[in-house]
């Protein structure tokens, strides 16, 4: 749900009153993810659907799903798909 904004694991565990050491590990155990992991995957399924519509630019696309940085999901995007 709050996939595009910037949410770092420092912060869940912040609002939680949990180590982030120990979020990790258990967000770990729940999702078979890290953090990191888990958020890039929720994001790029948002960038895969927002792709889908050729008036969408990239650069407004990594706004909308929480990257600051155009080049970032760009490169990613060119990881993936060659």
């Amino acid at each position: 749900q709050n996939y595009s904004k910037n949410i770092t694991l420092n912060m869940l565990a912040e609002q939680f009153y949990l180590h982030p050491n120990y979020l990790s590990r258990l967000f770990k155990e729940k999702t078979g993810k890290n953090f990191v992991e888990y958020m890039t995957e929720i994001r790029m399924e948002q960038v895969k659907k927002l792709l889908e519509n050729p008036e969408n630019r990239i650069a407004d696309i990594s706004i909308m799903v929480g990257y600051d940085n155009a080049s970032y999901l760009t490169r990613y995007l060119s990881n993936i798909w060659g």
